[in-house]
Formats: C-alpha cells, sequence, structure tokens
C-alpha cells in the first residue's frame, strides 16, 4: 500500500464503521486517482503526497452528517434530532434577545431605554431574518444571518464575552443542522414572543440587571416544560437544553455582580428542577 493511500484510509477513519465499510474502498480510490491525475509526478504524489484542505473538509463534514442522519443507528437518529432543537432553540433564544436589545432600544423614548445604534445593536437584529429562514427549512441562509449576527457580538469584547459562547453553540447547531423536517412555525414564532416578553419582564422588575442575564432565567425556565413534552421527545428535548444551558450559564461569572440575592435563588431553583427531570427522563428511557 502505497503512503498516499495509507493516508487516505487513515482521514476516512473519522466515519462511521458502517458507512466506511461499505465505501471507504471505493472513496480512497477516487481521491488516488484524482490526486495522481492532475500531478505533474505521480509516482512522487503517492509517495509524498497528502490530502488537501477541501478533501479534509468534506471527509470531515460526510463525518458530521452521517452521525446526525437518521439512516444510521438510533443514537444518530437521537443526535441529529437533539442539534435540530438545538439549533431552534438557540435561534429562538437570540431572535428574542434581539426584540429586546436591539429593536426596544433602538426605537423606545430616550428617557427609558433608547440607546445609540451600534454595530453590535443592528446585527444582533440578523437572528430576525435567521429565525425566518430556518423555519422555512434554509438553512444555509440562516447559517449567513446567524453567522453576521454573531460577528456583531465579536465586536463588542471582552464586555459580551458570555454571550458569544450560546451564539456559537447555536451557530454550529444550524452548520450541522440535519436535513429539514417538519417544523410547527406557529409553536416556535410563539415561543419568541414569549421568551421576549419573559425576558423584558425580568429585567424591568429589577431581579437582574442585564438582559443576558434574564436569558439564563428564561432558558433555564424551559427545563420545566420538559415534563410537558411526550416521553419519546424527552430524550431528544434534554440533550438540546443541556447544551444551552451549559452555554448560557458560562456567561454567569462575568455577570455575577449584576445578581441580586433573589436572582441566584431563581437560577438554584430551575438547576435542581433540571436535575430532577434529567433523572425523570433517564427513568422514562430505562422504562421502555
Amino acid at each position: 500500500m502505497k503512503p498516499l493511500e495509507l493516508r487516505y484510509r487513515r482521514l476516512t477513519r473519522v466515519l462511521p464503521a458502517h458507512y466506511r465499510r461499505a465505501w471507504e474502498d471505493d472513496m480512497v480510490s477516487t481521491f488516488v486517482e484524482s490526486t495522481t491525475a492532475h500531478s505533474d509526478d505521480p509516482e512522487f504524489e503517492l509517495d509524498y503526497g497528502r490530502p488537501d484542505a477541501r478533501e479534509t473538509a468534506s471527509v470531515l463534514a460526510l463525518a458530521v452528517r452521517l452521525r446526525l442522519s437518521d439512516q444510521g443507528p438510533r443514537r444518530y437518529a437521537l443526535a441529529g434530532e437533539a442539534v435540530r432543537r438545538l439549533a431552534l432553540t438557540g435561534t429562538v433564544f437570540q431572535a428574542a434577545l434581539a426584540l429586546i436589545t436591539g429593536i426596544l432600544r433602538l426605537t423606545w423614548p430616550p428617557p427609558l431605554v433608547r440607546e445609540a445604534p451600534t454595530a453590535t445593536l443592528v446585527l444582533e437584529l440578523l437572528w430576525l431574518p435567521a429565525l425566518a429562514a430556518l423555519l422555512a427549512g434554509r438553512r444555509k441562509i440562516a447559517g449567513v444571518f446567524a453567522l453576521a449576527a454573531t460577528a456583531g457580538t465579536f465586536l463588542s469584547l471582552p464586555s459580551s464575552w458570555g454571550g458569544i459562547v450560546l451564539e456559537v453553540a447555536t451557530l454550529a447547531a444550524i452548520a450541522a443542522y440535519p436535513k429539514p423536517a417538519t417544523v410547527h412555525t406557529r409553536q416556535w414564532l410563539a415561543a419568541t414572543g414569549i421568551t421576549a416578553v419573559v425576558a423584558f419582564a425580568v429585567q424591568w422588575l429589577g431581579i437582574v440587571n442585564e438582559v443576558a442575564v434574564a436569558g439564563v432565567l428564561t432558558v433555564a425556565a424551559g427545563l420545566v416544560l420538559l415534563t410537558m413534552t411526550p416521553p419519546a421527545a424527552r430524550e431528544t428535548w434534554l440533550a438540546a437544553a443541556t447544551i444551552v444551558m451549559i452555554a448560557v450559564l458560562a456567561t454567569l461569572p462575568n455577570l455575577a455582580g449584576h445578581l441580586v440575592p433573589i436572582a441566584w435563588g431563581v437560577i438554584g431553583a430551575l438547576a435542581i428542577t433540571g436535575t430532577a427531570v434529567a433523572i425523570r427522563t433517564r427513568r422514562t428511557h430505562k422504562a421502555t
């Protein structure tokens, strides 16, 4: 076996075993033939050639898609559904915050919350068309809007480093979003409005001083809703909610000084509730 073929076989190890058994030989043969056919010295390529960046990226992307597909083992289908729900949940959360930090802060009267337009505030509004595109099944368009919105948050670093965690997690989920499935658009739009109202109300009542921390309470409250979902859906919902919670709670060290005692109590109660839901979901899964 030539070194070039060996390197391609090492690259294909990232693919799921069942797919590799069926297609590895054909893939490696195609890669080797393509590399040597476009080289002035095929023998040199066979000894010293390596997979280029484009080939490596395509194989890695294929590995991700296969592990999120419903065509393989059940765990892959569950992972794909969790990623789909993470993308939708994260985008809904960001779109809700865009309604507050964007539209309200740019349009309300100056004595209240109006602020001068900044690149960050304007770019945050792009989460709204990102959500619309995702609900319409236009994943690539949603990814472009989400990427631009996330870039806007980077412009305000280091003050908003905590928000980057959830935005990057959401962006990654959109990029890996499995093939389009039926999405209940009205329910997700309603969830966006409710999230915005609750987050704004929590901030307005003075429980917390920052919208991002209000979002922690809002997303954490979503764990409670897991008890209302059908047993078959709880497993993937719990996985998605857990990732969102980890990402959002990563903002707390940067914002701890803004929390009053009641906020810590609410977060603690929600954390306990989330743990209880996780245990209940685990037991339900074992029972079935």
